[in-house]
């Protein structure tokens, strides 16, 4: 846990956060792996209810086959789309090896 702690204070919102918050957080969060080219989430899927966080690795945005972006470590997705409770308005997919984190609502 203590790992996920030191990678959330260096990375904003997060680093913001008082010890006792990082720490509640991050024995809440899921980590998980994903080899190079595996879809993340796919473009017009259901609601996100969790917010990711590229811990290693990069992903690619895509929409309708159109790279968009490409996040790397300490970036976020899902953060602005939860709220809404829409179907994802892009795909993404791991464009090497990568780690993420899974963040709580």
């Amino acid at each position: 846990m203590h790992d996920i702690v030191e990678f959330l204070r260096r990375h904003p919102p997060f680093d913001d956060l008082a010890e006792n918050a990082l720490e509640e957080l991050a024995r809440s969060v899921e980590v998980e792996f994903f080899a190079a080219r595996a879809t993340i989430f796919r473009q017009g899927a259901k609601p996100l209810h969790h917010v990711w966080m590229v811990r290693r690795g990069a992903w690619a945005l895509v929409d309708r086959g159109q790279v968009l972006a490409v996040l790397g470590g300490g970036e976020l997705v899902g953060h602005r789309s939860m709220p809404a409770g829409l179907p994802t308005g892009f795909g993404a997919q791991a464009s090497e090896d990568s780690i993420r984190s899974r963040l709580p609502r």
